[in-house]
């Protein structure tokens, strides 16, 4: 009996070490366990400076290609050409890159305003210039045929199985329909605005009122109510298009249609300079570890640890970074 059970000892040990010694074996459990890594994210956080970036772009986006097309008399045609072909460069750019660049992703922000706000105005308006011409479909019907192509191509990101959040790590598809997203929804803003300053006679200073109150509202609903922050996420984002569209306008437009008559060359500038400072200190808060050739003075360090708080995100959770 005792022959017997050393044999079946032995038996035991030879099996274990085969089994410990195979190296296929050591391979197979090590994939088990290995954990997947995430992929780096492509979108910035969705922090106080985002959105005062985001604000201040589709602001700069009307009043600057107001000042092309029209300020200096190139046309609606030629201004969209320009803009959507550095809106495509940078977009091209953009979707090669692997991980979150600050500079590219806000040059292709940029240049989605600029060129939504020149293709808006050359299929709403008739201009009675010939080169200034637009296709003349006017505000409400440009406005229409807009946001059905927007609802279509959410309703498509929503079938296809893709998160619309945009909080972490996102497919190739995702992403292409977000940025198809944007280029739609900068288009819109601009006829949305220009159709409820003029068909519905708000003016401009009631049309900045009117989003501008949307807006809070949708940041109340997203601190107060369990609503969806996905969804509130790209409520927010789509309006700011039309309050920018209406505050630029209203401080371009002349007196008598209802503007401060400031000037879209002074105007652009308002908003430029603020907007590349804060591109600026987005660039720093995210490659902070780009070491600068000085100490930065303590309210420049109060500032980037007020910036990178995540005020008015409309996620429950943070999104996990990998740098």
């Amino acid at each position: 009996m005792s022959g017997a059970k050393d044999e079946t000892k032995v038996v035991a040990f030879d099996v274990a070490s085969d089994k410990a010694e195979d190296p296929e074996a050591q391979n197979a459990s090590a994939e088990v366990t290995k954990p997947e890594v995430e992929k780096p994210r492509k979108l910035p956080r969705l922090t106080f400076m985002y959105w005062l970036a985001k604000i201040l772009a589709t602001t700069l986006g009307e009043v600057f290609a107001d000042m092309f097309s029209q300020t200096y008399d190139f046309g609606y045609q030629v201004t969209s050409e320009v803009f959507f072909g550095i809106f495509v460069v940078g977009l091209i750019i953009q979707l090669i890159t692997t991980r979150y660049v600050p500079p590219i992703y806000w040059l292709v922000i940029i240049s989605s305003s600029l060129a939504g706000t020149c293709i808006s105005d050359m299929m709403d308006r008739n201009i009675f210039a010939k080169e200034k011409a637009g296709y003349a479909v006017g505000y409400a019907k440009g406005m229409s045929l807009l946001l059905g192509i927007l609802l279509a191509l959410f309703i498509t990101w929503r079938c296809s199985g893709h998160s619309l959040s945009v909080t972490g790590p996102m497919t190739r598809i995702a992403e292409f329909l977000y940025w198809a997203c944007i280029i739609v929804s900068n288009t819109l803003g601009t006829a949305v605005g220009d159709f409820t300053s003029d068909n519905l006679e708000l003016g401009f200073a009631g049309g900045t009122c009117l989003y501008g109150g949307l807006m809070l509202l949708s940041a109340i609903l997203a601190v107060c109510t369990p609503i969806s922050r996905v969804g509130l996420f790209w409520v927010w984002f789509v309006l700011t298009r039309p309050f920018g569209a209406t505050f630029g306008d209203l401080l371009t437009k002349n007196k008598v249609a209802g503007g401060l008559q400031v000037g879209t060359k002074v105007t652009s500038m308002i908003f430029g300079l603020p907007l590349i400072a804060v591109v600026i200190f987005i660039v720093y808060a995210e490659w902070c570890w780009i070491p600068l050739p000085f100490e930065p003075p303590a309210w420049v360090k109060r500032l980037q640890k007020f910036g990178d708080k995540p005020l008015f995100t409309f996620n429950r959770k943070p999104a996990v970074d990998v740098n």
